[in-house]
């Protein structure tokens, strides 16, 4: 097929003060053996050499700059915006794909017409990185596979019931390892702004909940691992998991999904608590651990255990018995 035949696929990079890592992210999509590409970075407002080392790309690459948001939603919708393809990638600006990433997705995509997207496997690399994959850490995937004979390099389907289901007991996706239909990013909305974590989840559950997806057990790309990562801010995390959890169950009427999603909340309220408690701020470490108590339907004995450390841990820091850790 001649490449003007090739369906055109956007890939969306948003990036803010990304000069580290930037080129190796580039040269590895400008890399794919798929090459009918639109590439557009957005640049939240970065103050680095990010803007230059874009434009050295020439025409190869779109740039658009905007203010700084303060999360990903926003350039990433913009990229969306700007872009003309009917299908979307959207990558980090830290990370580096693997070269036939796009095209092993894309033709998933074009060989099952009723999927709204397909999820590839990643690996870690840099600082405390392990040698596993992400799917070896979902057993419930795994075993999936296994059941349906899904070998290395082959996918499975799953139906909106099952995707959500699995999402909820572990989260097989990511940001960066999936590739849409535009139909189906935009029935949801796009990404949510309000959200300045966990968007990438919520997207991802919005349309598994309404389209069915394609998993694929093969590596797609590599996540880099740095002390600027989003996972290094757990407070920013749990409080935007909860904030997505509860926009979460006004789209949920399975019971056994908002029985997990109000179990989910349960937890993270008490480990905000823990982890305030444990910087000393009293203050807000009752106000998660009083919240949890909204919850109590969905005790069970290593919450009711962990509700009470909390109270314990509070109460001794308020009498100063005990020295919060810095």
């Amino acid at each position: 097929m001649r490449k003007k035949e090739l369906p055109l696929v956007s890939v969306i990079i948003p990036a803010y003060n990304a000069e580290d890592f930037i080129t190796e992210a580039l040269d590895s999509i400008i890399n794919q053996t798929y090459t009918h590409l639109e590439i557009i970075v957005v640049d939240d407002g970065s103050t680095d050499g990010t803007k230059d080392i874009i434009l050295g790309y020439g025409d190869k690459v779109h740039y658009i700059y905007q203010k700084n948001s303060g999360s990903c939603s926003s350039p990433r919708n913009n990229g969306l915006r700007f872009s003309t393809a009917d299908y979307i990638v959207f990558f980090d600006a830290d990370d580096v794909m693997l070269p036939n990433q796009i095209q092993t997705l894309l033709s998933v995509l074009l060989d099952n017409k009723d999927l709204g997207m397909v999820v590839s496997d990643y690996q870690d690399f840099g600082e405390g990185a392990s040698n596993h994959s992400h799917y070896e850490s979902c057993k419930l995937l795994l075993a999936k596979f296994k059941n349906n004979n899904i070998k290395k390099n082959q996918y499975i389907i799953m139906s909106p019931n099952e995707s959500t289901l699995h999402l909820l007991n572990e989260s097989f996706v990511s940001a960066c390892s999936q590739i849409y239909k535009r139909e189906a990013v935009e029935s949801v909305g796009g990404y949510d702004e309000d959200l300045k974590a966990g968007e990438d989840f919520y997207l991802n559950y919005s349309i598994s909940n309404k389209y069915n997806i394609g998993v694929i057990n093969k590596i797609g790309f590599k996540r880099r691992l740095h002390e600027n990562n989003m996972t290094k801010s757990p407070t920013r995390m749990l409080e935007n998991a909860i904030k997505f959890k509860h926009k979460l169950l006004t789209q949920e009427k399975r019971k056994d999904n908002i029985l997990l999603i109000n179990t989910s909340i349960l937890r993270n309220y008490l480990s905000l608590s823990y982890n305030f408690s444990g910087i000393g701020d009293v203050k807000k470490a009752l106000k998660y651990n009083v919240l949890s108590l909204n919850y109590w339907k969905h005790f069970k004995l290593t919450t009711i255990k962990l509700f009470f450390k909390n109270n314990i841990k509070i109460l001794m820091i308020a009498a100063g018995l005990k020295t919060p850790s810095k």
